[in-house]
């Protein structure tokens, strides 16, 4: 491993064109196939316009190596949950494989500490899933696997399957059947193991969800007993690597009622996302999946090419004291 310092400093403007070719040589490296979006390493201006934005901000960083670039990282402070935290996002840092982690180390060691300083203790990380030694880096760290984003292509994967249960498009007369099926999905998400709050969906939201004519839901005589939300994507998303026209299982997402699960239905009900996508000219598909949830982790995994692991980091709240 290559040890010669590593000198950090704020990102600059003029630093912008080494940085995107180094995060444009590790997705090559680690987003490859017919299962991974590979627009944006042909079309980088958003990725140019992210990092300008996190320069002005002072949220970007580069790592030099006798005064060239070797590695940089960028993030965004938000809100996670009522918490100030961080997110360095996927296009937002790279390293020189040969001395990747000694370059993370140092880059991590300059930007945690200013998030330290101003009470943010609270750190995400996204990085392409094949990536295992960013992955053992970070753990090593107290990291932890948070979110999963994974693609698949509906022309190319076979899931039809024998099910006894019916499958159709939600409509309006769906609408009380619905609201309780999606308030016990809110419910099954709090519980052990995952402890996620989602949001409500009121009526209001949930009717105009229906009125978009993408909801699939399988019933067994007159009763809903899971769902499955596509819809189309509206524009490049370069948190997730997604492109207009892609589809995307967002917004109510999936949920089977556990009685009901290991039956086919959700496989049966995935047959009819990818079949809507085929005929809709939807060339890929995203989900994401929370890693806590053992029943979504055992499932999309069959269908999908895991490309980003988001993972997450809570340091102790004394740490200024």
């Amino acid at each position: 491993m290559i040890t010669e310092k590593i000198e950090i400093q704020n990102m600059q403007k003029e630093d912008i064109n080494e940085a995107v070719n180094l995060w444009i040589k590790q997705h090559y490296l680690y987003c490859t196939g017919e299962n991974f979006p590979q627009y944006w390493c042909e079309n980088t201006e958003e990725i140019r316009i992210t990092l300008e934005n996190q320069i002005q901000s002072n949220n970007a960083l580069v790592a030099k190596r006798d005064n060239q670039i070797v590695g940089f990282l960028g993030f965004f402070v938000f809100d996670f949950h009522c918490e100030k935290s961080v997110l360095c996002n996927i296009t937002s840092h790279s390293a020189e494989e040969d001395s990747k982690e000694q370059i993370y180390l140092e880059l991590y060691k300059h930007a945690s500490k200013l998030w330290v300083e101003q009470n943010i203790f609270n750190h995400l990380w996204m990085f392409f899933y094949q990536d295992e030694r960013l992955k053992s880096f970070l753990y090593d760290f107290g990291f932890g696997s948070h979110v999963v984003d994974a693609y698949s292509r509906p022309n190319e994967v076979n899931v039809m399957c024998e099910c006894s249960y019916s499958i159709r498009l939600a409509t309006l007369d769906d609408l009380m059947a619905m609201q309780e099926i999606v308030d016990e999905s809110a419910l099954y998400y709090k519980k052990e193991p995952l402890f996620l709050k989602r949001e409500v969906v009121s009526s209001d939201k949930l009717r105009s969800l229906i009125e978009r004519n993408n909801i699939f839901i399988v019933c067994d005589g007159d009763n809903i007993i899971g769902f499955m939300n596509i819809n189309r994507s509206e524009e490049n998303d370069a948190e997730i690597l997604s492109v207009i026209n892609y589809g995307m299982i967002d917004e109510l997402g999936a949920y089977i009622k556990p009685e009901y699960r290991g039956k086919n239905v959700g496989v049966h009900l995935l047959g009819m996302i990818f079949k809507y996508c085929r005929e809709n000219k939807m060339d890929l598909i995203h989900v994401s999946f929370e890693t806590a949830n053992p029943f979504a982790n055992h499932f999309w995994r069959k269908y999908f090419t895991p490309t980003i692991l988001s993972v997450r980091r809570t340091i102790n709240k004394d740490a200024n004291s």
